[in-house]
């Protein structure tokens, strides 16, 4: 299509897709990643359980969304506290709530399991096993992977591409739109 067109610049920004970490999984655990959980795709069970990765607000939100909802909600955290990676008036305030809500705070938990009842964790400083018992519903904040499905098929194009956002590397908006301007102003 691109050489029909006669096209000399390609932007490519075709996002991102949820990270899904490689685990044990066993029979009957319900999983379902971020993107799913904002989009209500799959009813969840009343006792959830939240593994954030990255600390962001991703994990902040989906713990307040489901709190407020009515589940039993426990937010476990890769990093020393949830919203790690985010400003602190944005973190501080997003805890009070959480802490309001009533949803517990597990840091240093790095996902490693699931099965139809229990979500198996591993203690990211000293290594020791951490399990949440009587869980529904195991829901995944565990970041992004780059979509480069586009960019591998213009692997033979001959003009100018550009990849930006998080198709390069899966970061903030910010950055995306960033990158976005800086692309716009040069070609």
């Amino acid at each position: 299509m691109l050489a029909s067109l006669k096209v000399d610049t390609v932007i490519l920004a075709t996002g991102a897709t949820p990270r899904r970490p490689r685990l044990e999984i066993g029979d009957g655990a319900q999983i379902v990643d971020a993107w799913q959980a904002v989009a209500d795709e799959l009813k969840l069970g009343s006792r959830i359980v939240i593994a954030d990765w990255r600390c962001d607000w991703v994990g902040l939100g989906l713990a307040e969304k489901y709190a407020q909802s009515g589940h039993h909600v426990r937010l476990a955290v890769t990093g020393t506290e949830p919203g790690q990676m985010i400003q602190s008036y944005v973190r501080n305030h997003a805890l009070a709530k959480l802490h309001k809500l009533g949803v517990e705070i597990i840091p240093y938990a790095r996902l490693i399991g699931v099965d139809s009842d229990t979500v198996y964790f591993e203690h990211a400083l000293s290594g020791s096993a951490l399990m949440c018992e009587d869980v529904d519903s195991l829901v995944l904040a565990q970041g992004h992977s780059a979509d480069t499905t586009l960019e591998e098929q213009l692997v033979d194009y001959t003009g100018e591409l550009h990849v930006i956002g998080d198709c390069l590397a899966p970061r903030t908006a910010e950055e995306a739109v960033r990158e976005g301007l800086q692309i716009g102003t040069t070609v």
